[in-house]
Order: structure tokens, then sequence, then C-alpha cells
């Protein structure tokens, strides 16, 4: 499966925010990050969640990132 833009700049996100903060970010959060709004950042997460990109916790709080997509997303 390829990562659209989008989808990578919100791992992206999600991993700075995670670094820099010690929790996950709020879809608000990363919607202020990339200057999107909190329903295109929405529509994003769901399909990464169907793609089994990033799991979320019974919250809605996003709980993990696919290892894979991490790895590479830092090692290209």
């Amino acid at each position: 499966m390829k990562l659209t833009d989008m989808q990578v700049l919100i791992l992206i996100a999600i991993s700075e925010y995670i670094y820099e903060n010690e929790k996950p970010p709020t879809i608000r959060d990363i919607a202020f990050d990339l200057g999107k709004s909190a329903s295109t950042i929405y529509f994003h997460l769901n399909k990464m969640k169907e793609s089994n990109l990033i799991k979320f916790n019974t919250k809605g709080q996003i709980e993990a990132i696919c290892q894979k997509w991490a790895l590479m997303i830092y090692f290209t």
C-alpha cells in the first residue's frame, strides 16, 4: 500500500507531537499543526485506521502507529 502525501504528513505530525508532548495528539492538534480542518484530518485518520496504519483506544485517541510505516518515514 502506498501512502498519500496527506497520510505521510499526518504520521509525521503524530510522531512529532508524541515526541514533544509524551502523549498522542487530538484531531484538532493535528489539524492545527497541518493547517487543515478537523474534518479533513478525521477523514484521513479513518482511512488510515481501515488500512491498519494506526489504531485508536476505546476513548478514540490514537494509540499506535504501524511500526513499518513509522520506520519508513524516519529513514526515507
